[in-house]
């Protein structure tokens, strides 16, 4: 589920962005993606009329740090990192995963650097499309809302299972930590 072939991607970026109607096999490759789960066929037509599929170089920069949260990111190919102000390595992006959605939804700034490692392939999606498409269809805007959350509460699980890793290596450590993350809402 997580690595669609590349020949696959770059068909879906061919054959559908010349035509204004998802095919059936675009259809099914959208299905994949974890946002998108519990859309119906009807549904993915109407958020793949909201997509653009964007393409950047490596070592490009999709967000940078302090600026408007105007849309996310659904990478396809290719590897993306996410970075603090400092330079510390958070995260890496992978196929079908999403970047982006926090300050989206939140209208924050962006908290964090996201460069392309290689050169990437995904579909972006503006805040203003989005809106416009949850105002016109409320089952599609509820379904993707609880994929939102899903994929956000995954994310926070698996910094939980990081900080509990690093409280078990670095005992030393453990009241700093808790310090650091005392207020802080953990999913157990």
């Amino acid at each position: 589920r997580r690595q669609e072939s590349m020949s696959s991607w770059s068909e879906l970026a061919m054959n559908n962005r010349s035509s204004s109607e998802a095919s059936d096999q675009t259809i099914g490759l959208l299905q994949k993606i974890p946002l998108f789960e519990r859309l119906t066929p009807s549904d993915l037509r109407q958020v793949f009329d909201i997509c653009r599929l964007q393409q950047y170089r490596a070592d490009e920069t999709l967000y940078r740090i302090g600026s408007p949260s105007l849309d996310m990111f659904i990478l396809l190919e290719g590897n993306l990192v996410v970075r603090t102000s400092t330079g510390v390595e958070v995260a890496r992006i992978t196929p079908v995963d999403l970047v982006g959605e926090m300050g989206l939804f939140t209208d924050s700034l962006r908290s964090a650097e996201v460069i392309a490692l290689d050169d990437i392939m995904g579909l972006l999606i503006r805040k203003d499309d989005l809106t416009a498409l949850f105002l016109r269809n409320t089952p599609v805007c509820i379904k993707i809302l609880l994929n939102v959350i899903k994929i956000i509460s995954q994310k926070v699980h698996n910094t939980n299972t990081q900080i509990e890793r690093l409280k078990t290596r670095a005992p030393n450590l453990s009241k700093e930590l808790d310090d650091i993350l005392s207020g802080n809402v953990f999913l157990y």
